[in-house]
């Protein structure tokens, strides 16, 4: 909090959610905030620190092209690290985080998805991406914990024709609490990063069947991985299926819907 005071960019409105009182989660606490606030530019965030000039940046990157309507800050940790620079995408449809620790340095320009540490929105594109009433997919969360939202968010901004824009001159700080051995992550949260983004992909994937020779190699080696070594993570798949008539429906929701305006 001390550090979105002290930004040289003064005109903010500050909202804050107590999770604890109503144990949502985190993107579910962002969305309740969402009806709350009024600014044209939305920050998302939690246990980050922000350069002094992070939102005088990315404003003045915003106004410049009112298409953008996700913007990605570089993200480094405290040792100077990169931790993110956004979500890229392959034809295998595997998610990578660009630039995880790593000191390389990535140019300004259109990313797949930005990564939800402290993503800054445009308001009109978040209430663009509204579907069945919400903003964030309920069906991501088992109670607090969710996995995949911001992915499935910004996909879904990307597919209605907002731009996701990679900004290296927009710099915050996280030391992320899930860096570590996979094996040490909570089993369900393993568990909802397996199901959800798969349901990210169904419900977003414009391409799922075109380039179905491509993730399908793909989905039979990580069915087998898990099988092997995190055999538990499968106990999603009676979830999976149940909702998956649900994420059908959305995805036809945001595939037929009128496109928002390109001018």
């Amino acid at each position: 909090m001390a550090s979105v005071r002290a930004q040289s960019y003064t005109n903010i409105e500050i909202n804050i959610h107590q999770n604890q009182i109503d144990n949502i989660g985190f993107w579910a606490g962002q969305e309740k905030l969402l009806s709350q606030s009024k600014g044209e530019y939305i920050i998302c965030m939690s246990d980050v620190v922000l350069d002094k000039d992070f939102i005088k940046n990315a404003v003045e990157i915003m106004e410049h092209d009112p298409k953008i309507g996700a913007l990605q800050a570089k993200i480094l940790q405290s040792d100077g690290l990169i931790d993110t620079t956004g979500f890229q995408i392959s034809r295998t449809r595997r998610i990578i985080n660009r630039g995880k620790q790593t000191r390389n340095e990535y140019p300004e320009g259109e990313i797949f998805a930005v990564e939800g540490a402290v993503p800054v929105f445009r308001r009109e594109a978040l209430e663009d991406c509204i579907v069945d009433g919400h903003l964030i997919d309920p069906d991501f969360r088992i109670g607090p914990l969710g996995y995949g939202d911001d992915l499935d968010l910004t996909w879904r901004m990307r597919n209605r024709g907002w731009k996701q824009w990679y900004a290296p001159s927009v710099i915050a700080y996280h030391d992320r609490s899930t860096r570590g051995p996979r094996a040490q992550i909570p089993i369900i949260k393993r568990q909802l990063d397996w199901c959800n983004v798969r349901f990210a992909i169904i419900k977003n994937d414009r391409h799922l069947l075109r380039n179905a020779l491509f993730w399908i190699p793909r989905e039979i080696a990580v069915m087998m991985y898990t099988l092997l070594f995190e055999p538990g993570v499968l106990l999603m798949i009676p979830r999976f299926f149940r909702l998956l008539p649900r994420m059908l429906k959305r995805r036809n929701h945001v595939f037929n819907r009128q496109s928002p305006r390109t001018t």
